[in-house]
């Protein structure tokens, strides 16, 4: 059995200062806890955006040949923005089969090209390669070269 005099044991009670001190300490924990979780969200919903915008809106695309070049070197990265809406003179990414490549619109549907014998085409009065022509739909477009991010030296917006 236990005696009396143990049970009244003195309990120290902590002063105001230290409480004062302690819900201080543990607001301070809170509001870090609360800042982190913000700034968390925060880069979380901009990382979704730009997952959303990399795979609607965007596409990353490196070219693997030289047929563009200058404009285009073997090895640059672009980011062509997706869009069905070309005119003569634009540079368009084009699905042909699982291949995206880059090529130049000389002629919008209805357009006149002519072919003569030796196999010279003019497209509304400019000479062009025979090799390069081929029909494209629209759903073959993929869209535009906006921006190059690779090489560094060249890095830019595209006209």
């Amino acid at each position: 059995m236990i005696s009396m005099d143990k049970k009244r044991e003195k309990i120290k009670i902590p002063s105001i200062e230290f409480l004062e001190a302690e819900l201080k300490r543990i607001d301070r924990k809170e509001n870090k806890r609360k800042k982190f979780l913000k700034t968390a969200g925060i880069f979380a919903v901009a990382a979704a955006i730009a997952a959303l915008a990399a795979t609607r809106i965007f596409i990353p695309h490196e070219i693997h040949s030289a047929d563009m070049a200058p404009a285009f070197e073997k090895g640059d990265i672009v980011i062509l923005l997706r869009t069905k809406s070309v005119k003569a003179g634009d540079t368009i990414g084009v699905y042909d089969k699982e291949n995206l490549l880059l090529r130049r619109v000389i002629e919008d549907a209805g357009d006149y090209i002519e072919i003569n014998r030796e196999g010279n085409v003019k497209a509304d009065g400019r000479t062009a390669e025979k090799a390069d022509l081929v029909y494209v739909g629209k759903n073959q477009i993929a869209g535009k070269p906006v921006f190059r991010v690779w090489p560094l030296k060249r890095i830019g917006i595209m006209h």
